[in-house]
C-alpha cells in the first residue's frame, strides 16, 4: 500500500509539473503573438559582443541601416522605426512611451477610438490609450488633460487610442511625433520589419 501510494503521488507530482511547464513554455512562446502576421514579425538588431558579454544585442538599430536593409530585402513587405523610451511624470511612476510616425500606426494596426493622427506632427501633444486614461482618470474625459515631467516639458492628451493585450513586450501608455530617430537619425531606433508570406528568414541571416 505504501509503494502505491508513493507511486500514485510521485506520478500526480510528474503529470502536474509537466502541465505547468507545458503552460510556462506556451506562456513565454506566445508573446505579442496577437499580432497581425505575428509568425512574419522580427526586430532588427546590433550585435554588442565586441563591447559587451558574449551574445550581448543591443535593441537599436541606425536609421541608414534600415534603409539599407529595406532597399535590399524583398523579403520585407513592411516596416516601422520607433523608440520606446520612458516618461517621468512630475508626480507617479515611469511609464512607456512610443515615439514613431504614422507607420507605426499602420505597422501594429494602431486603432484610433478619439480624435486623429494629426497629433504626430503637432509638438507637445501626445495619444493616451483607453486602459491607461481609465487607470489615470477613471469616470473623466482625458482629452486636454495636461501632463508635466520631472524635466519641466509639458504633454496634452489630444487623442485616444485601443492599447494591446498585456501579453507583450511592447507595453506602452501613450504615443508620441515627438521622436529622435527623426531629428536625429544617428542615434537610431527599434526597427520591426513584416516579411512576406513565403519568405525565408535564414536567407536575410
Amino acid at each position: 500500500r505504501l509503494q502505491s501510494a508513493v507511486s500514485i503521488v510521485s506520478l500526480a507530482i510528474g503529470f502536474a509539473c509537466f502541465a505547468l511547464a507545458s503552460m510556462w513554455i506556451k506562456y513565454e512562446t506566445t508573446y505579442d503573438g496577437f499580432h497581425r502576421d505575428a509568425d512574419k514579425l522580427y526586430f532588427l538588431v546590433r550585435d554588442h559582443s565586441e563591447w559587451g558579454k558574449a551574445g550581448d544585442i543591443l535593441e537599436n538599430v541606425h536609421t541608414v541601416f534600415c534603409d539599407t536593409v529595406y532597399k535590399h530585402c524583398p523579403e520585407i513587405v513592411e516596416s516601422a522605426l520607433f523608440e520606446r523610451p520612458y516618461f517621468q511624470p512630475k508626480e507617479g511612476k515611469m511609464e512607456r512611451y512610443i515615439a514613431c510616425d504614422s507607420s507605426f500606426l499602420d505597422f501594429f494596426d494602431i486603432r484610433m477610438l478619439v480624435g486623429d493622427r494629426g497629433f504626430l506632427q503637432r509638438k507637445g501633444e501626445i495619444a493616451v490609450t483607453r486602459q491607461k486614461a481609465e487607470e489615470w482618470w477613471p469616470g473623466e474625459n482625458p482629452l486636454g488633460k495636461e501632463l508635466e515631467d520631472k524635466y519641466g516639458k509639458h504633454f496634452v492628451i489630444s487623442a485616444i487610442v485601443e492599447g494591446w493585450d498585456t501579453h507583450t513586450n511592447l507595453t506602452f501608455a501613450f504615443l508620441s511625433g515627438d521622436s529622435e530617430v527623426r531629428m536625429y537619425p544617428s542615434s537610431g531606433g527599434q526597427y520591426a520589419v513584416r516579411l512576406a508570406p513565403k519568405a525565408d528568414v535564414k536567407s536575410i541571416n
